[in-house]
């Protein structure tokens, strides 16, 4: 399934850039320029279902117009939002702020960081496991060797002459 990432920056330049990064890693994103532009921001509530989210993850700048970044994810937690994998960026972090983005359980990056810095971050994150990576699992056990996609697996069965050269 594809992971979905909102992501919340005023700088036109780091929304692009994720975006794309994000695309070609496979995932579905959705960019604003400002919270008020998210369309979860206006519910008073949750607006996920009861077992998805708006989001899988949520990128967002500290300092936006209108509201911060932080703020926003005050907000969301107060609604009940389910998006567990929430990263914060900032260019002029006061440890106020830091602090504050750690206390909620957030991954922090310093602007300007290395997109693989981002890349590791999102490798590492844990999802609930899906039907087609615990089918690779079988596969693999079965001699069946998964033939990898942006991120889609399908699989191929071993021609013989591999078997033997293994």
């Amino acid at each position: 399934m594809v992971k979905k990432v909102f992501i919340l920056d005023d700088d036109e330049l780091i929304r692009t850039t994720l975006t794309y990064f994000l695309k070609q890693e496979g995932y579905q994103v959705e960019s604003f320029s400002q919270p008020d532009r998210c369309p979860v921001y206006f519910s008073t509530n949750c607006i996920c279902q009861a077992n998805s989210h708006c989001a899988d993850i949520i990128i967002t700048d500290i300092n936006m117009p209108g509201q911060g970044g932080i703020d926003f994810i005050e907000n969301q937690i107060r609604k009940g939002c389910k998006v567990t994998h929430i990263a914060v960026m900032s260019g002029d972090w006061a440890s106020q702020e830091m602090k504050k983005a750690k206390n909620l359980g957030c991954k922090t990056f310093s602007k300007p960081f290395s997109i693989l810095a981002m890349k590791e971050w999102l490798d590492s994150l844990k999802f609930e496991s899906s039907s087609s990576e615990m089918q690779i699992d079988i596969h693999l056990q079965a001699g069946i060797e998964p033939v990898r996609k942006r991120k889609l697996y399908r699989t191929v069965p071993r021609k013989p002459s591999e078997n033997k050269s293994r």
